[in-house]
């Protein structure tokens, strides 16, 4: 039994997830530390770890609150179609990829832009409110369902 609250569009309200953060900042410390006890000269290892501060830099800014880089809203719609909410002002459509990633506490949705380009979100349970997060799991199941038993077209 299907209600009207699960019909499409769906539209997810995405927030920076702190789990993600956590997740980046660690990894890098770990790799920081990894090249603490490298057998290796100064020079290289200074090298190596400006390498990981810029990364951590990078990723910490891209996945801010409020970032410009990463949607504030994403509206699934039927076929696959999607609307990408960048800001008020800044929209895109595109089509959700066939190779999106599912599992219950991360999904991985990659999506394909009209014109061009693409964009792979990751999404932690925190990043959604746990009914969307619930509802996006199972409409990625069946859009993955959907392209496994499509006929290929000659």
């Amino acid at each position: 039994m299907s209600s009207n609250g699960y019909a499409l569009p769906l539209r997810l309200d995405i927030k920076a997830s702190r789990q993600l953060k956590l997740c980046l900042i660690l990894f890098h410390l770990l790799m920081i530390l990894e090249i603490t006890v490298l057998a290796a000269s100064i020079a290289a290892k200074t090298g190596l770890l400006v390498m990981v501060l810029a990364s951590l830099c990078f990723y910490l800014y891209r996945y801010r609150n409020g970032g410009t880089t990463l949607p504030t809203t994403v509206l699934l719609k039927d076929a696959g179609n999607v609307l990408v909410e960048f800001s008020a002002a800044d929209s895109r459509r595109a089509r959700v990829a066939g190779d999106s990633y599912l599992h219950p506490y991360l999904l991985i949705l990659n999506l394909r832009f009209v014109g061009g380009g693409s964009l792979s979100l990751p999404l932690l349970r925190d990043s959604l409110a746990s009914d969307q997060h619930r509802r996006l799991r199972v409409y990625l199941r069946l859009q993955q369902y959907r392209l496994a038993t499509q006929k290929p077209h000659d």
